[in-house]
């Protein structure tokens, strides 16, 4: 099951720290950070931050440039 990023970016006038603008997307994470966040549980509870800081960095570094920042990871919807 594929886990999303949810990516924001927040527009200024460039004056004022008012938003003028915000915009967003959920960006579907590649395979491996979703088989590790599928598998949290079986990772030493020392490591977890790791995954999420790795996860993290990996968004910061995919969008770089572009104004988009990771706000919150989006679980896979359960199919029942």
């Amino acid at each position: 099951m594929i886990w999303k990023m949810r990516m924001e970016r927040w527009l200024t006038d460039g004056v004022s720290p008012e938003v003028k603008l915000k915009s967003g997307f959920e960006y579907e994470l590649p395979l491996d950070y979703s088989d590790m966040l599928n598998n949290l549980s079986l990772i030493d509870e020392a490591y977890q931050e790791s995954v999420f800081h790795t996860i993290n960095q990996h968004c910061v570094n995919e969008f770089a440039g572009s104004g988009f920042c990771p706000i919150c990871l989006i679980p896979p919807k359960s199919e029942v």
